[in-house]
């Protein structure tokens, strides 16, 4: 079986996440994050927007080890980091006025969640 080139995106979240459990900073929420993002591309979660809105509240900071699609509506502000968004999906979530942050941005919120 041929192996295929990780994306950069893939590449770059791995090597953060690395570097943030080898400083112990949040080394927990880097670990269940690495779990889920080291995974083939078709095992890693995909998640709705939908799901998004339902999980969070006003200026909630969220995580997605995966990929954000576009089903649903987003009727409040977060802050969201992903490994990949759907193009409408980004239509939507610049809509609601979410914004869209750094990996190392997201672990150092309080009160990041992670949605798979």
């Amino acid at each position: 079986m041929k192996k295929q080139p990780e994306k950069d995106v893939v590449v770059k979240w791995l090597a953060e996440l690395e570097a943030s459990r080898a400083s112990k900073e949040r080394a927990g929420l880097s670990k269940r994050i690495y779990k889920f993002a080291s995974k083939p591309s078709r095992q890693r979660p995909q998640v709705n927007i939908y799901k998004i809105n339902r999980a969070t509240g006003e200026s909630d900071s969220v995580i997605v080890p995966g990929k954000v699609l576009s089903i649903g509506l987003m009727d409040h502000k977060v802050r969201i980091a992903a490994m990949e968004f759907s193009e409408s999906a980004m239509a939507e979530l610049k809509r609601a006025n979410c914004s869209v942050v750094p990996l190392k941005d997201a672990l150092k919120a309080k009160n990041a969640k992670i949605i798979v």
